[in-house]
């Protein structure tokens, strides 16, 4: 094979293994079934999905972490999402070096009511 005909090969199968690593956006949500898991969810338009990790368009990453709440504590259950807190603190400062408790505010998501707690 030629030098020029190798460059012009080896810099089409690059273009083309670049390529093939993007996870494709989607235009608009999607309805996500995770077997694994045991749950279904939609995931708003551009934001990528593999596994267990959602990414927004602008970096956000969340986690799934599914937990079967049938023969869970009933006061648990009936206090979501405020019961849940205490673990995402943990998990906070377990993770990352968190200088303090977060501020919580009340936020949308995708259209949807969410809790965003920011730490310092």
């Amino acid at each position: 094979m030629k030098p020029q005909t190798s460059a012009i090969a080896s810099v089409a199968l690059l273009l083309t293994v670049a390529c093939a690593a993007q996870p494709r956006k989607a235009e608009t949500e999607q309805s996500v079934t995770d077997a694994a898991r045991g749950v279904r969810y939609i995931a708003p338009a551009g934001w990528n999905f593999s596994d267990a990790e959602i990414r927004s368009p602008r970096g956000s990453l969340l986690t799934l972490r599914v937990y079967d709440l049938v023969e869970a504590d009933k006061k648990f259950v009936a206090g979501l999402p405020d019961t849940l807190i205490p673990q995402l603190l943990e998990w906070a400062e377990l993770y990352y070096n968190v200088e303090g408790p977060p501020l919580r505010t009340a936020t949308t998501i995708a259209g949807l009511p969410a809790t965003e707690l920011s730490y310092p």
